[in-house]
């Protein structure tokens, strides 16, 4: 059934670049640089030196990635058919932010089933230097996940997410 989710969220991810690629060729200003169309606003050129992230796919076809929450190393599987960065209670733990019992209060279901989940706003997230700050992200008993996601919350701020010749690269 993981096999399922994992073949879904790359279905989705493909869907995803596709669009995006299909939506930006073909435009430019006058002065013939590439613009980004961004949804409900006026497009923007493209900076020319912009940070890119290039992160090898595993021996599993997935994409880890050790990133920084709040200044602090934080393993993650890039999933793209998460709604939000999801994180380990110990991993938030680990960046300095202790919940109560009652800030899990917002029920999810995950692979390993259903659980409440607490709500939070990272101050700051980085993954080799492509840095975000007020990151939505929801956290899990570390039972309920086997490893942290690093999901649309995170990726759907950044330009552009695209997979090419077994690697994945994110582009500030």
């Amino acid at each position: 059934m993981r096999f399922e989710y994992i073949l879904c969220a790359l279905i989705v991810m493909m869907a995803v670049i596709s669009a995006r690629l299909l939506q930006d060729e073909g435009l430019a200003d006058a002065d013939g640089e590439k613009v980004d169309i961004v949804s409900e606003s006026k497009p923007q050129k493209r900076k020319s030196h912009q940070r890119r992230v290039r992160i090898p796919a595993a021996a599993n076809h997935q994409y880890y990635v050790t990133g920084r929450v709040n200044n602090r190393p934080t393993n993650f599987l890039i999933d793209t058919g998460a709604s939000f960065v999801a994180l380990q209670e110990t991993a938030l733990q680990r960046a300095g932010v202790l919940l109560r019992y009652d800030d899990f209060r917002h029920p999810i279901s995950t692979a390993n089933g259903h659980t409440k989940a607490a709500r939070v706003t990272l101050d700051r997230l980085e993954i080799d230097g492509l840095t975000l700050y007020d990151v939505d992200a929801f956290v899990l008993p570390d039972k309920q996940l086997d490893i942290n996601l690093l999901g649309m919350s995170f990726l759907s701020r950044i330009s552009s997410v695209e997979t090419r010749n077994g690697e994945m690269i994110l582009t500030e």
